[in-house]
């Protein structure tokens, strides 16, 4: 799959990106073996479509992506779980400093408290 990727960022296909990152992380999810947490997961990355898509016009940002999904692969491979959480960890910040920035535009205030039930900070990840 990564090497499809490859192929539809030197082509700059974009429709085909999309949907190769959204195959790639249910792969990634389905290897957790809990499909009910599978499908709660698929239901609110579909929510993060659009800012996915958004930052596909960043320089640089699909070969970071690519690149970190080849260490993904590895890192599942290996069973390394300490690697893979790290990189899992630095994955997820650009996507979240994109819905940061698109609720402050939207609604002028800063981003809402993301801290549970159980007062962790989710903001941090």
């Amino acid at each position: 799959m990564v090497t499809f990727c490859l192929e539809a960022i030197e082509h700059h296909d974009l429709r085909r990106i999309f949907r190769l990152n959204i195959q790639f992380h249910r792969e990634q999810f389905l290897a957790c073996g809990n499909n009910k947490l599978v499908q709660s997961i698929l239901e609110y990355a579909q929510q993060a479509h659009l800012i996915r898509a958004i930052k596909y016009s960043e320089s640089g940002h699909l070969q970071k992506v690519e690149r970190d999904h080849r260490q993904i692969v590895k890192a599942m491979q290996g069973k390394n779980r300490d690697s893979l959480v790290e990189i899992v960890r630095n994955h997820l910040p650009e996507s979240r400093d994109a819905y940061v920035r698109a609720y402050t535009l939207r609604h002028g205030n800063g981003f809402p408290d993301l801290r549970d039930d159980w007062g962790r900070d989710w903001s941090q990840i």
